[in-house]
């Protein structure tokens, strides 16, 4: 009985922060608007979580307002990588390359998109 307590507390404590991240994900609207750089950390988050699909719908936002931003048009083909929309991906990471952003991770992701 005790190790079915444990195993069911433990499974509440990994789920907590999921619905912490759907909570902020589902007002993303104004975290975009009143926060980029916390909407770009929770779009991070959700993709180390497994959530593609919800970091596209931020990260799509986020592009609306911040275009020419590096790191968001990052995240956004790596979420689309991760979806397995790998043609648009690619073409956003090697747009990326192709303006100049030669650093590792643009670099990286565009690679691994290729393969």
């Amino acid at each position: 009985m005790t190790e079915m307590h444990s195993t069911s507390s433990k499974s509440s404590i990994e789920a907590e922060p999921l619905r912490e991240l759907l909570s902020l994900w589902q007002n993303r609207e104004s975290l975009v608007s009143g926060s980029p750089s916390k909407a770009i950390g929770l779009a991070e988050k959700l993709l180390a979580r497994g959530e593609p699909f919800l970091a596209y719908d931020l990260l799509n936002a986020l592009l609306l307002k911040m275009p020419a931003s590096t790191r968001v048009r990052q995240l956004l083909g790596l979420s689309l990588a991760r979806t397995h929309a790998t043609a648009t991906a690619q073409h956003i990471l090697t747009t990326l390359y192709n303006e100049g952003n030669r650093d590792e991770e643009t670099y990286h992701l565009n690679k691994s998109g290729e393969e």
